[in-house]
């Protein structure tokens, strides 16, 4: 079964977080919906809030087969990963799938 990390910072974008979940989770993969600040609620764009499984920090050196980062206004969170939990999670899926949903690619390019 594919493992699939799904990060999201506050502000995010939520159909751009709820629709893939759903549909991987169908398909049969296990998602891991991670939080990227210190709480596992998390606030969207227009208020809806999800309870995460965990935190991003919590996830540690587990590897994942893809990441999927939902866009929105919460990017500006991704971007600023002071701690570089981003870089680290992108470092854990082992064969460098990433998804990133509108303004969400921003943090992961490098350059």
């Amino acid at each position: 079964m594919p493992t699939v990390l799904v990060i999201l910072p506050e502000g995010f974008e939520e159909l751009e977080a709820v629709a893939p979940i759903d549909l991987l989770r169908r398909a049969g993969a296990e998602v891991t919906v991670a939080a990227l600040s210190d709480g596992i609620h998390v606030t969207g764009r227009n208020g809806l809030t999800l309870h995460a499984d965990t935190t991003l920090a919590a996830i540690g050196e587990k590897s994942y087969d893809a990441l999927v980062l939902p866009g929105g206004p919460g990017v500006k969170h991704l971007r600023a990963d002071e701690h570089g939990a981003l870089h680290r999670a992108a470092g854990a899926v082992r064969r460098r799938a990433a998804r990133h949903l509108c303004g969400a690619v921003w943090p992961c390019e490098t350059g």
